[in-house]
């Protein structure tokens, strides 16, 4: 029996009353990818409940906020929550052994993005613009992101070789980085 499927709104009002359909379904289509990038990134499976538990309650907080509004879909919202609160969770306990593949990109504005609740709209700013990067984009991006070398990628986007990859990384996030400064939503310099 195929998966019943949810408006963003939906998902927001089902999490603002606790409703344990929409719960599950956030966790069947959210959860899998979360763990993966959790796991990744020095961290096991319970944290990465720890973290998709610390992540709805974020959106929870937020959705009762009359301002909150999405500009994405939800599971990249949802994902992007999780990145930060596990980037935040990563730099508490960093030692010079960790291997934190993304505070290098995000940690120019960190401050920005982190609030007190998890998470500023300035993220979902940045997370606007990477659903408008072409599907390339996103994909060298996401890859490079997940630690996947330039060699591997230049194979999996069938690209000459790995300068090619990295060249396109360079213009992708050149692009990314040019459209979030200019939005008026995120003023701070990057």
């Amino acid at each position: 029996m195929p998966v019943k499927s949810y408006t963003i709104n939906a998902i927001l009002k089902g999490i603002r009353e606790k409703d344990n359909k929409v719960l599950h379904y956030v966790y069947q289509e959210s959860y899998p990818a979360i763990k993966k990038h959790i796991i990744n990134n020095s961290g096991n499976a319970q944290d990465a409940k720890d973290v998709f538990q610390d992540a709805i309650v974020v959106i929870y907080k937020k959705s009762n906020n009359n301002d909150f509004n999405l500009d994405c879909d939800f599971s990249t919202y949802l994902y992007s929550v999780c990145k930060l609160l596990w980037l935040k969770e990563l730099k508490k306990k960093k030692d010079e052994k960790s291997n934190i593949r993304e505070l290098e990109e995000l940690q120019k504005y960190q401050d920005d993005i982190i609030g007190s609740d998890g998470v500023s709209d300035k993220y979902a700013v940045y997370y606007k613009y990477i659903n408008k990067l072409d599907y390339d984009c996103r994909k060298v991006l996401r890859l490079f992101y997940d630690g996947v070398n330039a060699k591997e990628i230049a194979n999996i986007m069938g690209y000459k070789n790995e300068n090619s990859a990295r060249s396109k990384k360079f213009k992708c996030k050149e692009k990314l980085l040019k459209w979030i400064r200019k939005d008026p939503n995120f003023r701070r310099d990057i």
